[in-house]
Parts: structure tokens; C-alpha cells; sequence
């Protein structure tokens, strides 16, 4: 549709921005209660057809947040919790102003301001907020799915950055000096700093609660944002390198292997691994990568299971067997289009 300018996906909600600047939505999923057993639940597709407009005057939406040309940030659903939609149509609540850019994920928001400074709000149950604790003495909510620590209102993260990403549990910011930082969860070496957990769930072993650098000369950065997803990511330097790291089960790091250690019995890459030359912008899929390179190539790998890589082939549906999985950068597609050039997403 030619009036559309991007689209965007919640957990149970999909968002269109129209050139118009207005943000519209539908029900993907909707929660139903059966009369005969009240006190449970489930989730089937939704009744509603038509998308419905939510708010005008928005440049972005991402995770459940929405920024209007003005800066302002918004909560998208449910009020009480941000991140958690479980009732889109209470109105949009303002959170936030003076935002260039925002990041957001699972419940949690990064919020970009002019003058380089980071604010962020939403769960921090796993040190998303780099508070230095994921028990704070902030206010703690029960929701579907358990009961989670969040920052009600914005706090100051850190000075000095250009961009901003979002990933499942993990926050990652380039700084005006190309450095790479990031926090929160590190389970699977998704923060790329050698470390990585242990296997026991929520131990602080795989826990980062303050930034750590994770490399330098870096001019974009992506990751898999989502519950039930990769957690891997993605990173292009100022040579066009594209670097990757965290989990590395279907082969998504790209680097021809499965990894170099295993938890849960999935591999992963604890520190950047370079993958190929040339890269002008990467996205980061539900295991499996793609890149686009300067010559207008685009180049996939990973998990090939429902034929997302775009090859021409398509796996045989079995988790983990290695015939659906590529494990190197594969050449795909030629003639794309390049992207405006510019630091951060």
C-alpha cells in the first residue's frame, strides 16, 4: 500500500504508520475466558478485520511505545504495566518528551534525547535499566507470565550516545566515539563480552547490570527482540565489516560453525566474530541473520527451516537437524536498494 511507511509487531498487536503520520492497529491474538471454566484462558484469532487508528502526529512505534514528531513518548495498552498490551484501547499515555529516537522490547523502553543522553523505563527484572540491581526498590507488578520489577517513570541510563537497541532482555547503545555498550541479560553471550551463563535460571552469573563495552568503530547495531527468539546480534564498523555474536544453535553467527560452547544444549559465540566485508545494514531474525552489502547484495544464513532464508530451498521441519541450517553467509538476492546512510538501527 503505497499510503504505508512502516509496520511494527507487538505480542498480540500489529501497528502500520501511514504517510499521514498516523498509527493504526489490529488484533493478531485476542484472550478469551470460557464461561464453563472461568478461571482460565487461552488465545485464538481475533474477530477484528480492520485495522482501527490509535494516534496521529507519530513518527515511530516500536515494542509498545510510540514516538510523535514533537518527541513525545508514548505507552501504547495497558497503563499500569508498560510493554504488557492487554487492553490496546485505553488511551495512549504520555511517559516521556524531548525523545529523538526510542528502542523498545518485552515491557522495557530506551529513550534517545538530542543532547546524547539515554533514559529508560518498563521491567528490569533482568538489569535491563542498568540500575546496578534487578531488585530495585521500584514498584513491582503482577502481570500474565509472573511478577516483574519495573521502573515506573524514566530514569537517566548514561550521556554521550548516538543510537539506541532493544533487544528481548538486553539494551545496547553506540556512543559518539563508536564504542559499542550494552547490559542486561547475557545468557547466551549476547552482550559479547566473553561471558555468558551457566545454566541455572536468573543466576548473576549471566546477568549484566551495569553497561560493558563490547567493541569499537561500530556504526549500526541490531539484535532479535521477542520472547522465544535468538538472542543474537549484529554489528557493522566504520571498515563495513559486519561482526556477530550470542547464540549460535541454527549457525546464525554466520561463522561455519555451531559455536565453540553450549548451554541448554545451544551454542553460542561469547565474544564479535567477523562475518563478511562490505555490509551497509543487518537484520538480526528468529535465528537466522541477513546483511546487505554496498553492492546492493543481500546475503542470508542461518535457520532455514520455513525457507526464510530466501535460497530456494526449505528444510524438513525437524528442530535442530542440520539441513535446514547455513552456516555461512549466502548470496540471495542482487539490485537492493541501499539505505539512507546513518549511525545506530
Amino acid at each position: 500500500d503505497e499510503n504505508v511507511k512502516a509496520v511494527y509487531a507487538a505480542k498480540h498487536y500489529a501497528f502500520v504508520l501511514k504517510q499521514d503520520d498516523s498509527l493504526w492497529y489490529w488484533e493478531t491474538l485476542t484472550k478469551e475466558v470460557p464461561k464453563d471454566r472461568p478461571n482460565s484462558e487461552f488465545w485464538e484469532k481475533t474477530s477484528q478485520k480492520k485495522p482501527k487508528k490509535l494516534m496521529e502526529n507519530v513518527a515511530k512505534a516500536e515494542g509498545n511505545f510510540a514516538l510523535t514528531l514533537d518527541g513525545d513518548v508514548y505507552w501504547l495498552g495497558e497503563a499500569a504495566f508498560p510493554g504488557a498490551i492487554e487492553n490496546i484501547d485505553l488511551p495512549p499515555r504520555k511517559v516521556f518528551a524531548g525523545a529523538k529516537d526510542i528502542a523498545a522490547s518485552q515491557g522495557f523502553g530506551l529513550f534517545l534525547k538530542a543532547d546524547g543522553s539515554v533514559w529508560g523505563m518498563g521491567r528490569n527484572d533482568h538489569g535491563q535499566l542498568a540500575t546496578g540491581t534487578k531488585n530495585d526498590d521500584y514498584e513491582r507488578v503482577s502481570v500474565e507470565g509472573g511478577e516483574f520489577d519495573i521502573v515506573a517513570q524514566p530514569i537517566k541510563i548514561m550521556d554521550g550516545v548516538i543510537a539506541v537497541s532493544a533487544g528481548d532482555k538486553t539494551s545496547m547503545v553506540i556512543k559518539d566515539d563508536g564504542s559499542l555498550w550494552g547490559w542486561g541479560d547475557n545468557e547466551y553471550g549476547q552482550l559479547g563480552n566473553g561471558r555468558y551463563g551457566d545454566g541455572l535460571f536468573e543466576s548473576n552469573d549471566q546477568l549484566e547490570l551495569k553497561p560493558v563495552k563490547i567493541m569499537e568503530d561500530v556504526i549500526f547495531v541490531t539484535q532479535t527482540s521477542g520472547a522465544g527468539t535468538s538472542a543474537h546480534a549484529l554489528a557493522i564498523k566504520t571498515d563495513g565489516s559486519l561482526w556477530a555474536w550470542g547464540d549460535n544453535g541454527h549457525g546464525q553467527i554466520g561463522d561455519g560453525q555451531r559455536g565453540d560452547d553450549s548451554i541448554y544444549n545451544v551454542d553460542l559465540v561469547a565474544v564479535p566474530t567477523k562475518v563478511l566485508e562490505g555490509a551497509v545494514a543487518a537484520a538480526a531474525g528468529s535465528f537466522y541473520s541477513l546483511a546487505l552489502k554496498a553492492d546492493g547484495s543481500l546475503w542470508s544464513w542461518g535457520d532455514n527451516d520455513c525457507g526464510q532464508l530466501g535460497d530456494g530451498t526449505i528444510g524438513d521441519l525437524e528442530y535442530f537437524t542440520i539441513d535446514h541450517v547455513t552456516l555461512w553467509p549466502k548470496q540471495v538476492m542482487t539490485g537492493i536498494a541501499l539505505p539512507s546512510v546513518k549511525s545506530g538501527m
